[in-house]
C-alpha cells in the first residue's frame, strides 16, 4: 500500500469514528464521498473493494484517467480524492 493510501485510509478512519459517536445519519446531509483515480486496473478495484468493504456508508467512485476524474469532479463534490502516482 502506498505512503498516499495509507494516509487516506487513516484519515478516512479517523472520520468514520467521528461519525460513529455522532447522532444517526441524516439523510438531508450530504454523504461523504471518495473519488479514487488510478490508470492501474488491479491496484484501482483493490482500493476501491478495500474502501466499499472498509467504509459501506461512504460513496466511492473510481476513474481510469486523469480527464474522466475531472469529468467527475465537476459533477459532484468529494470529501477525498487520490490519484494514482502516474495517471493522464
Amino acid at each position: 500500500m502506498t505512503v498516499g493510501m495509507s494516509r487516506l485510509f487513516s484519515e478516512m478512519n479517523k472520520r468514520h469514528t467521528i461519525s460513529e459517536s455522532a447522532e444517526p445519519p441524516n439523510a438531508d446531509l450530504p454523504t461523504t464521498s471518495v473519488l479514487l483515480i488510478d490508470g492501474n486496473h488491479t491496484d484501482r478495484k483493490y482500493f476501491v473493494d478495500h474502501l466499499k468493504g472498509s467504509f459501506p456508508d461512504y460513496k466511492i467512485l473510481d476513474a481510469t484517467t486523469g480527464e474522466e476524474g475531472l469529468t467527475l469532479c465537476r459533477s459532484r463534490r468529494f470529501t477525498a480524492l487520490y490519484t494514482g502516482a502516474r495517471i493522464a
